[in-house]
């Protein structure tokens, strides 16, 4: 699977994700999506240090309906590996369906715990190093993986909305059956749209 193959992906869940929302129970006035921007850093677990942390930026676009409980959002990042001379360095590139559910008393609040599940779609180059620092090999694939995100969300003034989480990633890296399983952490700030 390409990066081409990824973007059609994205599309079609973006358009999924909308046709269900409008073949809902009809469009309420305090229906709100936010469209966020996120920086992401990801780091390995159950590696030993063999492999090192990768950062980059990603964007989710989150439905925040106010009188319900539940949270979906599309979304996805590209983390590039941080460079090292003795460490596996993986470029990730990420699209993900997440959905869940939020704790939210009141419009407006500042503080909005919430949980998901989700589905990614993965596109990762994997750089070996050799005993001398340079690349040995490079491999390159595609994989599905899960995720489970713990966050917390909020409004910040008219229109403007924050993002703080961390998710457990698992897949296999293609190629070399090793476990991706990491950490995926998350700072974001965006503006809500049909408020």
């Amino acid at each position: 699977m390409t990066k081409h193959h990824i973007l059609i992906s994205g599309a079609a869940l973006l358009a999924i994700v909308t046709g269900v929302r409008d073949a809902g129970a009809g469009h309420h006035p305090d229906d709100a999506a936010a469209l966020i921007v996120d920086a992401t850093l990801i780091k390995p677990l159950g590696e030993e240090g063999r492999v090192g942390e990768s950062v980059g930026a990603g964007g989710e676009l989150r439905f925040l309906p106010d009188d319900e409980i539940a949270t979906i959002s599309i979304g996805g990042y590209g983390a590039i590996g941080r460079p090292s001379r003795d460490k596996t360095l993986r470029d990730i590139y990420d699209l993900h369906f997440n959905a869940g559910l939020k704790w939210e008393r009141s419009h407006g609040r500042i503080l909005i715990p919430y949980a998901t599940l989700g589905l990614d779609v993965l596109y990762m180059t994997t750089h070996e190093q050799g005993a001398d620092g340079a690349a040995a090999r490079t491999l390159r694939g595609s994989t599905l993986g899960v995720n489970a995100q713990l966050g917390v969300l909020g409004h910040l003034g008219d229109g403007f909305v924050y993002r703080v989480s961390a998710t457990y990633l698992g897949a296999v890296v293609p190629g070399t059956g090793d476990d991706l399983g990491g950490l995926v952490l998350q700072l974001g700030v965006g503006k809500t749209m049909g408020d």
